[in-house]
Order: C-alpha cells, then structure tokens, then sequence
C-alpha cells in the first residue's frame, strides 16, 4: 500500500466512523481507537507501544495530511478527536487528483527533480499503512548528484512548500523536508489518472467483444479460476480491432459501481494461474483504478496474432486441454467450425509479416 491510498483508506474510515456514531460523538469527534478499527490497523492506541510504532506514525500523519487538505477538522489535539468535513465526506479523489497534477505541471525541472527523488526517498510502504519520513535536503542532493548549496535547497523547499507539495523545516544549517499527500500525488497518480478517463469510457461503451464487465474476481477454486482462464483465452482470441479488457468491481447487468477489487488479486497471481493453464499464455497487464471512492480493477489482455488460437494447456474444472474459446459478442463461448480457420489463417499471416 502506497501512502496516497493509505491517506485515503484513512478518510474513508473515519467517514464510515463518524457516519456510524450518534450525534454526540459526530459533534465532538471520532477517536483515533475507532478510526484504527475502521481501517483494521490491528492496534490498541491507548498503550505504551502504540505511541512508539510504526501504525502511529502512519495514522498520526494520514491524520496531518487530510487536514492540509481541508478533508479533517481536528476537534481536539489533547484528546485525538478528528470529524470529517463536509468536503471529505463527498470527497472527490479523481477531481482532486487532477486538480493537483495540473499543479505540478507548471513545476520548474528542479522542483520537478527534487520532488520525485524526496518522495522515493521519504515514503515507506507497509502490509497495512504507509509513513512519509521527514528527509534531509542534503541527502536529496546527494541522491539527484548535485552539488550541496544550502541556499538553493532553501528556496526550492520553501517554493514547493508555498505549492503545498512539501513540508519544510530546519535551522540556519539545515533543511528538512518531508512531502505532502499532494506532493505524493503529483509524482505517482499521473498514470492513474489517464486510468481513470479510460475506465470511464470502458462504463461509457459497455460490455462487448473486446471488454468484460465482472462484478468482483476470486481464484480460490478451481470453477474461479477455470472462468478466468475461460474469459482471458476468449479475449486474446478476438479478431475484433482494439484493446481487450477484463473490468472488474462493476455489475454486468448495469455497470453501476459494486466494490472495490480484492487486493490479493495482483500481476503476479494472474501470471502464475495463466502459465500453467493457457498454452503460449498471453501477455496481460493489471491495474488498480481509482473510480470514486472505490478501486476497480482493469486487466488487459494482449495478442500476439502468431499465437492464435489461445488454447487451454491443462484442464481444469470443466476445460479440457485443447479447448479453444472466443468472444460471441458479449459471451466467451467455443468457436463456430467457421471461425478456427480464421484464427489459424490470422496467425499463419502474422508469422509470414516476421519472415
């Protein structure tokens, strides 16, 4: 987990938090103990250990960071009483993502320069949280190979700081810095965001030859995985021109937004499931997408038009070796006697194009 989605997996538990107390503690303030069960921390934040861990630090700076934005209001530091604002509660992460990238491109290359390698630097991922370090700046300077000057660090800190990128502080001697939410936003969610408008015309076009809506993905049985492998060997396939998709966290039937996407699903477990059950298994790439205040989950599948047909290499549930599907419009079903010499035609072209 990166420390964007962390900041954001935080607010969203203290909304459900504060939308699920009574009217006295909405007005009061949610306590850090609700807001670490709703975001299943795992922590006792009242003891000794708590204070000194790594899971306080990481809330106590989600915490920090949702206030510069305007998503927290801290009732009570003494008491670690926090509400969501109006704002956070219908918080909009796709518009602000946006909103902060197009920020970062009025960014000189300097600023551009510090800001990426400080943020490789200062965020450490966890199993259930993220932490951003405070950094020295000479160290940033080491790590980008530019000569330490004390007064060029100084005005970059406190000009990126004045765009709500950084955090600064530091003497006479030193400067220290540490980034933002918004800061991490501007280095990691560029790419998220062209996601994000192409997810939304995926909704937009609907399900059809070359894209599958699936309203959520397990792999623990055999009938899961056989239906993966089913639907990914259909998709690659397809003769049909364009991308091909698997879309998952969304219903079939109206495409309205579900759930978010497990996130024991990854790369790797789609890879290792296709490798030993699809013969000359098809390249495929998987990414999380921010939709709302949710993550789908977008798997593409890619062709190699000399592979074709896509076949099944171990049978699995109810898939024989050798069985071959294709996309029916929006249904992954077995070949017509028609189309196999299509595809067998389609492939031997492709190879004749290498020679």
């Amino acid at each position: 987990m990166d420390y964007v989605e962390w900041v954001e997996r935080v607010l969203r538990g203290l909304t459900s938090a504060w939308i699920a107390a009574d009217e006295y503690t909405r007005s009061t303030g949610v306590g850090l103990q609700r807001i670490a069960d709703a975001v299943e921390l795992g922590v006792e934040t009242h003891s000794a250990e708590f204070e000194r861990s790594k899971p306080s630090e990481a809330l106590l700076s989600a915490l920090r960071d949702l206030e510069t934005v305007g998503w927290l209001e801290t009732v009570s530091e003494a008491a670690s009483l926090y509400r969501p604002t109006p704002e956070g509660r219908r918080a909009d992460f796709d518009q602000l993502y946006s909103a902060v990238i197009e920020r970062g491109e009025q960014l000189e290359p300097d600023h551009q320069v510090l800001l990426e390698r400080l943020n490789e630097r200062a965020e450490e991922r966890l199993a259930n949280c993220a932490i951003t370090h405070n950094v020295s700046a000479t160290e940033v300077f080491e790590l980008i190979g530019w000569p330490w000057e004390i007064t060029r660090a100084a005005r970059l800190a406190r000009e990126l700081a004045a765009v709500g990128f950084v955090y600064k502080s530091g003497t006479l001697d030193t400067v220290v810095i540490a980034p933002t939410y918004d800061g991490l936003v501007v280095t990691t969610r560029q790419a998220e965001t062209q996601w994000t408008t192409r997810l939304r015309e995926l909704v937009a076009e609907g399900e059809n030859s070359n894209v599958e809506f699936k309203r959520e993905l397990q792999l623990g049985s055999d009938r899961q995985k056989a239906e993966f492998v089913k639907d990914a060997i259909a998709l690659a396939n397809s003769l049909t021109p364009g991308r091909r998709f698997i879309v998952v966290g969304f219903s079939d039937a109206d495409l309205e937004f579900y759930e978010s996407v497990d996130e024991s699903l990854t790369q790797e477990r789609f890879e290792s499931i296709l490798s030993v059950y699809v013969r000359t298994m098809p390249q495929i790439k998987y990414t999380r997408v921010r939709y709302g205040i949710g993550i789908a989950g977008v798997i593409e599948v890619m062709q190699k038009r000399q592979d074709l047909p896509y076949q099944v290499q171990k049978a699995i549930w109810k898939l024989e070796e050798g069985d071959i599907f294709v996309r029916h419009g929006t249904l992954s079903e077995r070949p017509t006697p028609a189309e196999l010499p299509l595809l067998k035609a389609a492939a031997e072209r492709a190879r004749m194009k290498e020679v």
